[in-house]
């Protein structure tokens, strides 16, 4: 197993894995969304393509009396992983707890990580969803401001979309919040008891 995560920019805003901006319209057709993307004004290809082991990462806290999350842990946790021979994280899922944090612990944890897939050549998957949808809105706009490699997102928990296009409406609203990030649905229906047919 390997992976291949490879992005070219001239974006220098973000990091040198930042993958430049690009119309809505073209980076949401699902046909283009995991193909070469070409920026013929900057001469930019982008390329996305992810095999190996991706790891769900546990979130750890602190034990004191609010159970803040801790972050000292996670540039060591992300080096054993490399060491295991895994080539990604998914970062705030519910293996992470991510829907039972708040917003600000999000945004730390999902920064934190970042820094240590970076440091340690580890695709990054940012999960968003699972919260109240100005809190999801909110991560998308983050995750598009990090840079990170992908964004997956649970569906809406509290108010279940009850058929396919209701699910695919509110897919739509969040990944307008990350345009240039590849964008995957979430699908764990024995957890969020969202299975649309």
């Amino acid at each position: 197993m390997s992976a291949s995560v490879e992005y070219t920019s001239s974006d220098a805003r973000t990091n040198h894995n930042a993958v430049p901006t690009y119309n809505v319209n073209d980076v949401r057709d699902v046909k283009k969304v995991m193909e070469i993307r070409k920026d013929v004004g900057r001469k930019t290809v982008t390329f996305f393509e992810f095999k190996g082991l991706m790891a769900p990462v546990f979130t750890c806290f602190n034990d004191d009396e609010k159970k803040t999350i801790n972050i000292s842990y996670i540039n060591r946790y992300a080096k054993w992983l490399k060491s295991k021979n895994i080539d990604g994280v998914l970062v705030n899922s519910i293996t992470g707890e991510g829907p039972s944090l708040g917003l600000l612990e999000r945004k730390v944890n999902a920064e934190c990580w970042w820094r240590a897939a970076s440091e340690n050549s580890l695709m990054m998957m940012l999960q968003i969803g699972g919260g109240a949808l100005p809190d999801v809105l909110e991560m998308g706009c983050f995750a598009e401001e990090l840079g990170v490699h992908s964004v997956c997102c649970l569906p809406e928990i509290f108010y279940k979309p009850r058929n396919i296009d209701q699910l695919i409406a509110y897919c739509k609203v969040v990944a307008k919040t990350c345009p240039s990030r590849p964008f995957f649905y979430h699908h764990i229906p024995r957890i969020t008891n969202v299975n649309c047919k």
